[in-house]
């Protein structure tokens, strides 16, 4: 959104639709990672704060491929990405710091 909507997007736009836009992104994203039944018997509270946990460790993992992918170890494709591709996942899953 910001990359096509720039800076000044939130100014522009509704607190109330940010919100949910946010929100949307991060359930998506956990959702397709985890499925639907990782929600089924999860308090509210648990759910914010796994929200919160997986978007820091996104955060964590896009660092470390960064680092892998620039680095001059021979097989530095490969683990970037098995790095993107279940990096989250195992962090939150193995409480990873």
């Amino acid at each position: 959104m910001l990359e096509s909507a720039g800076d000044n997007v939130f100014t522009r736009v509704p607190a109330d639709y940010l919100t949910r836009v946010v929100a949307s992104s991060l359930s998506s994203r956990i959702v397709y990672r985890e499925g639907l039944e990782c929600f089924e018997h999860m308090p509210d509270d648990a759910i914010a704060q796994l929200a919160l946990q997986s978007l820091r460790q996104e955060g964590k993992i896009k660092r470390l491929v960064e680092q892998v992918s620039s680095s001059a170890l021979p097989d530095r494709e490969v683990i970037a990405r098995l790095l993107q591709e279940g990096g989250t996942r195992t962090a939150l899953r193995n409480r990873i710091e």
